[in-house]
C-alpha cells in the first residue's frame, strides 16, 4: 500500500523552466552530492533545496528550506527532480510531487523508487555516468504522464481505499490480502 498526497495541493505546469531540482534533507544518502556532479558535468543549472548550506558553483543555487508555495513552484518549473538515493529510500513522497507536479524524475534503483518511477516518467540508473546520460533525455518525458501516473496510483483517495480493502479482508477472515502490482509491472 502507497502513501497518497491530495494532487490539488500542487501546481501543474506543462511548460518547464531551465533548470533541475534537488529537494531533500543534503545528507550523503540522499545522494546530493550526484546531483551536483551531474550539474557541474553537463552544465545545468541546478537549484538545491535542502536544510543546510553548502558550498557551490555558479550553476549550482542553494534556495534554502521550501514549503508552500515556493515548493509547489520549484516542483512544478523544474524540468526534472533529481533523486539519486544511496541508500533504501522507504517511499520517497518528493518522487509523487513532482510527479503531480508534471516533472519527471532521474533516480537510483534503491528502495521504493523502482515501485514508483516507470520509464515513461523518469529514469533510474545505478551510478553517476548513467544518470548524467539519462538527463539528456528526461525532457521526452510527458508532464500530463507524469501527473496521470501519480494520480493513477499515489493520490489520498487510492491510499485510503487500499487501506479500506486490507481492513476489510483482515476484518472478514483474519488474514490480509494479496498484495496489489506495483506501478512498474502493471
Amino acid at each position: 500500500m502507497y502513501n497518497g498526497l491530495d494532487p490539488a495541493g500542487f501546481q501543474f505546469q506543462q511548460q518547464k523552466e531551465d533548470y533541475d531540482l534537488f529537494i531533500g534533507r543534503l545528507h550523503s544518502a540522499k545522494g546530493y552530492r550526484w546531483a551536483i556532479e551531474a550539474a557541474k558535468h553537463t552544465g545545468q543549472r541546478l537549484l538545491v533545496a535542502g536544510g543546510w548550506r553548502p558550498s557551490l558553483r555558479r550553476n549550482i543555487r542553494y534556495v534554502g528550506t521550501v514549503d508552500g508555495d515556493r515548493k509547489r513552484a520549484l516542483l512544478a518549473g523544474a524540468r526534472c527532480l533529481w533523486m539519486p538515493a544511496l541508500w533504501d529510500e522507504p517511499f520517497g513522497l518528493t518522487l509523487i510531487e513532482a510527479l503531480f507536479s508534471g516533472t519527471p524524475v532521474l533516480g537510483t534503483h534503491r528502495g521504493a523508487l523502482p515501485e514508483i518511477i516507470t520509464p515513461d516518467v523518469g529514469a533510474l540508473c545505478d551510478n553517476l555516468d548513467d544518470l548524467i546520460e539519462a538527463s539528456h533525455t528526461i525532457a521526452t518525458r510527458s508532464s500530463e504522464a507524469c501527473r496521470a501516473h501519480a494520480s493513477r496510483y499515489f493520490t489520498h483517495i487510492t491510499m485510503a481505499e487500499e487501506y479500506v480493502r486490507v481492513y476489510r479482508q483482515l476484518i472478514a477472515n483474519g488474514a490480509l490480502p494479496p498484495g496489489r502490482p506495483t506501478p512498474y509491472t502493471t
